[in-house]
């Protein structure tokens, strides 16, 4: 190591001891990434299964709308998976699990 007119001193900083890691940090922002791409999957795939269903209406009706079901579902999931992993990370917060 350095030593004498070498050496560095960073007053203020303590690197010596334990360095804490807030792991209900890493865990959130984990799940926020994994959240906006389950968000922009699932709105991509239902909207364009609802597009199709809606182009395919006239031929069959009743695909079509088992189609527009299946989008519909597609689309809720999308929307309902970011609030639900929000609501799970706010839950673990109060309940301190991670301190």
């Amino acid at each position: 190591g350095s030593s004498g007119a070498d050496s560095i001193i960073v007053q203020g900083v303590n690197t010596a001891g334990t360095v804490c890691v807030n792991n209900l940090a890493n865990l959130e922002a984990t799940a926020n990434l994994i959240a906006g791409a389950i968000e922009a999957l699932g709105l991509l795939w239902g909207s364009i299964t609802v597009l199709i269903s809606i182009c395919m209406w006239k031929r069959n009706a009743d695909k079509a709308f088992s189609k527009m079901m299946l989008g519909a579902l597609g689309v809720g999931i999308g929307i309902c998976t970011p609030g639900l992993i929000n609501w799970l990370i706010a839950t673990l917060r109060d309940v301190g699990l991670f301190n």
